[in-house]
Formats: structure tokens, C-alpha cells, sequence
């Protein structure tokens, strides 16, 4: 049997402390599953160094940036210096638009990709890009890319997203990734188009090189090939009554905060984003939290927000309460702040006053009681890391799921958590101990032992209220929330 023990992160930096470039490997194998050396614990490994460099003074660093024209040199200016920072080149060179795409032939040829000469799904592409990061050796300044083995290709991996944000992950395969040869500071991606792609006239296309997402463009995707056709539009909506309970970080903090917010929305069928599938129940489920950071956003890359005119709320306490569309990442949206105690058992209502697309319409939800967490855990608490952990609650609706998270952090934002989803009527959700392989043969909980921990529980409808509406293709849900959270905690 094979055992591997994770080292103490203390420990490794003072391995790694005198270097200036360090890469972080992980395995697929053993370790991937006693998880002390797989993939993920690899990402969060980079993302505990990166921050301890950051804090040393030898993390992202500042640069002179000059520009020189036929006019002469501008002032230098200084500008943060990243490891990598990926955008995709536009045919307009606007940024945003028609991705700078070449559609790649059976023969070699190649054809930019438009409207009109869409590629197929299994077809290859180049993608024309900037800001990849390392290749495998630096190229002299203005030197261009070989065009010859050995090629520049880049050290690490990359990933792409076919559709709009959120949107199903497709298979692909990349056959080159690195600098353009016979260019100069240009990177270039071959790939397979995925079979199951989504195709249309402008299918949101984006790069994540695993620390942040380029901006996302248009690549002109159609079976066959030839001139691009969009899909049917579809047309919803989503309403959400959401009351937020936070303890924590200190020990006499509490804040409670209720909100209301809603999205209708327009997008081709095949780009609409399906929703996720309900995890098991009473399954363990764990991840690594380190989002990639978002790029620009592009409009036009994702379902487009629709106007359905002045929002009335009614049934909140204090009275009703008016909202008007605002913008949301340039989309129109609609989001309000609630009296405290507006999210409570009985009856909420919305009333829309009709827009150019989305006619009027009424809509109700009856939201239940709350469930009452009896598990104390006020800031403070430990949690033992060799002991199941169970959080009990009383109350809540027969038609109602919990989710409980468990999650320890290495650095506000990222770490690892782990959820559990269970019936209200169940009253307690138990994360249970693992053989995670280490030396001295105990079994652990799923997460990795953190001074920082925090407890997110959130109560939700199975399923949710839905409502038609003229204008809407599909019916809209109308959803609510309650989420718990409870900070200041630790796992040891």
C-alpha cells in the first residue's frame, strides 16, 4: 500500500523561499486519490505560494511600460507585472467582436473565420492570442517566434470555454499552444472544435490559462461549415428572495441582510445554461475554491438582458417597494435591498409593468419558516479534524433541500470545501472521516485543517415556483433562499 503525507506548507516554503521561478507539479495517480499530491491540492499549493511571494516582496512586481510611435516616446508608466494574462486578438481590433480565428482545413489551408465561413464541430482552429505566460525558453525582444523545431511552446496547461459564461465545458483537444512562429509577441492555440459544441453565428469563445480568463469573442460554429445560423431565441427569467444570515468573524458580530433580485433574459436555445444537476443526497461532495480571475466582459457574448419595466414588491414588511431595471455588467437586471424582515413565512409578490419584449404579469411565492441550526457555532469554534462533523437543524419545509459547506481556507477566497445535501425534513447533515493515507494510518475529515474555516448552510426549494409570462419562451422561476454563515471558525 502506498501512503503519501502531505508536507507542512512552512516546511516547503523554506525549501523554495531563495527561488524565483518555481513550478508546481501535481500527480493523476495515487496521490490524486489519497489527496496529498493530485491536481488540486497542486492549484491550492501555487495559490499558498503566490501569496507567501506576494508578502515577501517577490510576488507580482511593476514594470515601465513606453509607447513609441512615429510621434516619439510617451512617459514610462509603471503597470503591474503578471505571470500570465490572456486575451484573445479581434478581427476589428476593437477587443471585443469576431475573435482573430483561423479556420484550419483537411489539407493545411486556412480561412478566417466569419459569418460566412464557419468552422464545423470536430473541425481545427488557430487562435490568435496574447498574455499565455512562460514558453518553454524566452525569445530575444522583437525576435519572432521559430517556425521550425524546436517550437516555443508554453510550459503549462490551458483551457478553453465554448458558449457563454457558466455553459457546459465540452471536450477539446489542443494540438499547439505556445508563440506564433514566424511572428513576434503573438501566441497562437490549435484546437479541435468539440463535437457537441454549440453552434451558431456568435458562440462565446474564451481562454483560461488557470490563474484568469481572457475576454470572451465570437467564433462562427456550424456543422458542415459554410454560412453560420443562429439557433431559435429562447427568452426567461429568474427571480430570487434571498435573507442572509452572517456570524462572525468576531465574536459579537451579526448581520442580517435581505435582498430581492431578477434577470430576464434572451439567448440562442443551444447557449441557454442548463441547470446543474441536484447533487446526491447525503454524498460528500469536495472542490477547490481559487477562481480564475474574469476578464473584460464583451457584449454580445451572453444572453442579453430584457426590460420588463417597473417592478412592484408587495407582502414585504414596512410596505410595498418599487424597482426600477438597472445594468448589471452592462445587461439589464434588477436588484433591491430589502426591509430586515421581509424574508419571512407567507406570500411575496411581484408585479412587472410590461416592456417592449416581456408584457406585463403577476407572480406569488409562498416561502415557508426557516429552519433553526442548533449546532452552535458561534466565531471561535474548532472543529475537530478527526471527528465526523454533523450540523443538526429543526424545522423546514417537507418540498425544502439543505446544503451544508464546509469550507478552510488558505487565503480569504480560496481553499477547499466540501458540501452535503440533504432533505430539511432529514434534520442533520454529517460529513464523515476519510482514509486520506496519511503516516499514522486515522482517518480525517475531507478538508485540509485551517486557522481561517467557515460553515455555509443555505435552504432552498425543490423545485422552485414557476410562472409564465407573455414574451417568454419558457416559464420563469421564481426561487428563494435562506443561507446561513457562519465565520471565525477553525478545523485542526
Amino acid at each position: 500500500m502506498i501512503k503519501a503525507t502531505p508536507k507542512p506548507l512552512e516546511e516547503i516554503i523554506n525549501y523554495v523561499k531563495d527561488f524565483n521561478k518555481i513550478l508546481v507539479a501535481g500527480c493523476d495517480g495515487c496521490v490524486t486519490v489519497c489527496e496529498a499530491g493530485g491536481m488540486k491540492e497542486a492549484k491550492v499549493l501555487g495559490s499558498a505560494l503566490r501569496l507567501y511571494f506576494t508578502q515577501a516582496g517577490k510576488g507580482p512586481r511593476q514594470v515601465p511600460v513606453v509607447v513609441t510611435a512615429e510621434g516619439g516616446a510617451s512617459e514610462p508608466v509603471l503597470v503591474p507585472a503578471e505571470w500570465d494574462a490572456p486575451g484573445i486578438f479581434t478581427q476589428g481590433a476593437q477587443g471585443c467582436g469576431q475573435g482573430a480565428v483561423q479556420n484550419i482545413g483537411a489539407d493545411g489551408s486556412r480561412t478566417l473565420n466569419t459569418p460566412s465561413q464557419s468552422v464545423s464541430p470536430g473541425g481545427f482552429v488557430s487562435i490568435y492570442a496574447t498574455g499565455l505566460g512562460l514558453a518553454y525558453w524566452r525569445l530575444p525582444d522583437g525576435e519572432p517566434a521559430p517556425v521550425v523545431e524546436p517550437l516555443a511552446r508554453r510550459l503549462t496547461g490551458l483551457g478553453l470555454q465554448f458558449g457563454p459564461e457558466g455553459f457546459e465545458r465540452h471536450p477539446y483537444l489542443i494540438t499547439y499552444q505556445g508563440r506564433a512562429p514566424g511572428l513576434v509577441g503573438v501566441d497562437q492555440i490549435d484546437v479541435r472544435i468539440p463535437d457537441a459544441a454549440p453552434e451558431g453565428c456568435g458562440v462565446p469563445l474564451r481562454l483560461l490559462t488557470g490563474t484568469q480568463f481572457s475576454q470572451p469573442v465570437r467564433i462562427s460554429i456550424r456543422r458542415g461549415g459554410g454560412q453560420c445560423q443562429d439557433a431559435a431565441a429562447a427568452r426567461f427569467g429568474d427571480l430570487v428572495w434571498k435573507r442572509t444570515v452572517t456570524t462572525g468573524p468576531e465574536p459579537s458580530a451579526r448581520m442580517i441582510r435581505e435582498t430581492f433580485s431578477a434577470q430576464f433574459s434572451e439567448a440562442p436555445e443551444n447557449q441557454v445554461q442548463p441547470v446543474p444537476p441536484q447533487a446526491a443526497e447525503g454524498r460528500t461532495l469536495c472542490t477547490v475554491f481559487d477562481p480564475p480571475q474574469d476578464g473584460p466582459r464583451c457584449a454580445g457574448t451572453g444572453p442579453r438582458g430584457l426590460s420588463v419595466g417597473r417592478l412592484t414588491l408587495g407582502g414585504l414588511a414596512g410596505g410595498s417597494l418599487t424597482v426600477d431595471p438597472g445594468l448589471s455588467f452592462g445587461e439589464i437586471a434588477y436588484a433591491a435591498t430589502l426591509p430586515t424582515g421581509s424574508v419571512r413565512p407567507g406570500v411575496l409578490q411581484v408585479e412587472a409593468a410590461g416592456g417592449p419584449e416581456v408584457g406585463a404579469f403577476r407572480t406569488a411565492v409562498t416561502i415557508p419558516a426557516p429552519i433553526e441550526i442548533t449546532t452552535p457555532l458561534p466565531p471561535g469554534t474548532v472543529i475537530p479534524a478527526d471527528r465526523p462533523f454533523r450540523v443538526l437543524w429543526t424545522g423546514g419545509s417537507p418540498d425544502a433541500v439543505v446544503r451544508v459547506w464546509l469550507i478552510s481556507e488558505d487565503r480569504p477566497g480560496t481553499g477547499r470545501g466540501c458540501e452535503v445535501l440533504m432533505p430539511a425534513a432529514e434534520g442533520q447533515a454529517t460529513f464523515g472521516l476519510l482514509d486520506l493515507a496519511v503516516s499514522d494510518n486515522s482517518l480525517r475529515l475531507p478538508v485540509i485543517p485551517r486557522q481561517t474555516a467557515r460553515v455555509i448552510v443555505t435552504v432552498t426549494p425543490r423545485p422552485a415556483t414557476t410562472f409564465p409570462a407573455p414574451g417568454l419562451t419558457r416559464e420563469a422561476a421564481h426561487n428563494w433562499t435562506y443561507e446561513y454563515r457562519f465565520t471565525g471558525l477553525r478545523i485542526q
